[in-house]
């Protein structure tokens, strides 16, 4: 389960970092979920390499850690995808 969200937070903060460097009225609504999404994928990889270190990882972060990842994820669509405002009077 964990990879799966090292890829989406990756892919995510990858896309969003790149469209927030391209988009200049976007700006800070994407470039804040692509720093959130980068540091959930650090967080995750350090997580991964902590369960090697005991025996029985349970993991109730990851109920808090996947709604968070979905919210960035959606964050970042929908800043993408809605139109900004700095435009409009």
């Amino acid at each position: 389960m964990e990879v799966p969200i090292v890829l989406l937070c990756s892919i995510g903060t990858i896309v969003f970092a790149l469209c927030a460097l391209l988009i200049r009225e976007k700006r800070v609504r994407l470039a804040v979920p692509a720093l959130l999404l980068g540091l959930v994928a650090v967080y995750e990889l350090y997580m991964i390499r902590w369960e090697h270190t005991v025996v029985a990882p349970i993991r109730v972060d990851l109920l808090v850690e996947i709604p968070f990842t979905l919210i960035l994820l959606a964050w970042g669509i929908l800043a993408l995808v809605l139109p900004s405002r700095a435009g409009k009077t």
